[in-house]
């Protein structure tokens, strides 16, 4: 099935990187492991949740506790997935957020 959908995937392995390929392109899904090397996840949330932009924000975790969940919710986070056991459904998510918007 065709959706019409263009997209360019890309990777940052540090909070610095992350930052920059957010604020040089502006990305309209931003899918973010909230263990991002140097504790920097929640950091980063809340600067795209602030941007002004609407982006959307899908937190990946693995076994997240309760005060991440928390902290997620509280900086804006659209989604949240177990990475290993819910992977398959982002497709979906992503999907119909290009549906509806």
């Amino acid at each position: 099935m065709e959706t019409g959908i263009t997209a360019a995937i890309l990777k940052a392995d540090s909070f610095k990187k992350a930052q920059k390929l957010f604020y040089d392109n502006k990305p309209r899904i931003v899918l973010l492991d909230i263990f991002l090397p140097g504790q920097k996840s929640f950091e980063l949330l809340k600067e795209i949740k602030n941007s002004g932009d609407k982006t959307f924000v899908i937190i990946l975790a693995i076994d997240m506790d309760k005060y991440a969940l928390d902290q997620c919710e509280l900086l804006g986070a659209d989604f949240f997935f177990d990475k290993y056991n819910e992977f398959e459904k982002i497709p979906a998510v992503i999907e119909s957020i290009f549906e509806r918007n």
